[in-house]
């Protein structure tokens, strides 16, 4: 899996303490193929600590994932998604995230998303963003804002 730079800084992530608890299984991260392989599962579970939903490999002590070097591209890519249409795969970022509230105004976000969608764009992301398309999913519209449509250049 290639690495992608993370767009908030961790002291940040781990100061927020939002990332990695869901209200829904929907928002829980996809699994691609070789990630299911390497993770040993279909999909990520969530699990239940003091009254909250939670990623299975977030340590609720540190709020540290316990597969950080091996988290799943979704996670990697976060706070900016890849949602599924119909025949398209859209760059989005999710307005949830408190640092994306902060700096969705920034030339730092749009120096940011630009290089990301750039990557995404070229090999080896775009071959694996083709290979696994029907992987990604739909997320509610009112929690994103779109960077770039049509990623693949499928419509």
């Amino acid at each position: 899996m290639f690495e992608i730079k993370p767009y908030v800084d961790s002291k940040f992530c781990l100061e927020c303490k939002g990332c990695c608890l869901f209200m829904k299984e929907k928002w829980l991260p996809h699994l691609l193929e070789d990630e299911k392989k390497l993770l040993e599962k279909d999909r990520i579970k969530l699990k239940e600590i003091n009254n909250t939903d939670g990623c299975e490999f977030l340590n609720r002590k540190n709020h540290l994932c316990c597969i950080y070097g091996q988290r799943p591209f979704e996670c990697r890519l976060y706070p900016f998604l890849l949602v599924r249409n119909e025949k398209t795969l859209d760059l989005v970022v999710h307005l949830a995230c408190p640092f994306i509230m902060d700096s969705r105004e920034s030339e730092y976000f749009k120096t940011y998303s630009s290089e990301l969608v750039s990557f995404l764009k070229k090999s080896p992301a775009v071959d694996l963003l083709k290979k696994e398309y029907k992987a990604f999913r739909v997320y509610p519209e009112a929690e994103l804002f779109k960077i770039e449509s049509d990623i693949l250049g499928k419509g």
